[in-house]
């Protein structure tokens, strides 16, 4: 005996269009998402990577200053240092302290050609001794 007959009848099995358009365009959405994130942590690993870079120069700086009595003297030098395949602006200002005993050394360090500082140093300086 027929289904039809009781107004029963069988459903086609199998995926519709619409089912496989929709499936389609999750999959597109959180493949999107995963690309974003993808470049955000890109983006943030490079970003941590130009800081090391600068802070290792505005080390050296420091080092550099402290090694030779020349440059402590009270001023503002620029200079530019360059780490791997970066090239960094240094701003370095030596300055009193209430002490005549001690200079505060502070370097500053750019990216060439952007104003943003990456990296900042504090350092004292102890002179006449």
């Amino acid at each position: 005996m027929p289904l039809q007959r009781f107004g029963l009848s069988r459903r086609p099995s199998g995926v519709t269009l619409v089912e496989v358009l929709v499936a389609l365009v999750i999959s597109a959405v959180a493949l999107m998402a995963a690309t974003k994130l993808f470049q955000t942590t890109t983006d943030s690993l490079f970003q941590a990577q130009l800081r090391s870079l600068a802070l290792v120069c505005a080390d050296n700086e420091v080092l550099r200053v402290r090694l030779d009595a020349g440059r402590q003297q009270l001023g503002r030098t620029e200079s530019s240092c360059a780490q791997l395949d970066q090239t960094f602006d240094l701003d370095t200002q030596v300055l009193n302290t209430p002490h005549q005993n001690f200079r505060r050394l502070e370097v500053r360090v750019t990216q060439q050609g952007r104003p943003a500082v990456l990296a900042e140093r504090v350092a004292f300086l102890a002179v006449g001794f």
